[in-house]
């Protein structure tokens, strides 16, 4: 098992990856202005960090759009700014 403390002002989060890839999708999705630790999770947790890689390399936004809370701005979003890091 794999953990982030997720440390703020007024809250301590604990995030459990069941593997490495994971929390390393989790990390990057931390990176994209507008995501945090809950969507983040929500949406490794909703299709697997190899998934999500997936859709980034292949620049498929429709995939990503289809996890909840996750819409077309979001995911191009999700994409134009991970696409560098993912090829």
């Amino acid at each position: 098992l794999y953990t982030f403390l997720d440390v703020k002002e007024n809250a301590l989060s604990l995030f459990g990856f069941v593997d490495k890839v994971e929390r390393e999708v989790f990390f990057l999705l931390k990176k994209v202005s507008g995501i945090g630790s809950k969507t983040a999770l929500s949406i490794v947790a909703a299709v697997g960090g190899e998934e999500v890689l997936s859709s980034i390399g292949s620049e498929n936004a429709s995939r990503l759009q289809k996890i909840p809370g996750v819409g077309k701005k979001t995911a191009e979003r999700i994409i134009v700014e991970l696409k560098e890091q993912v090829r």
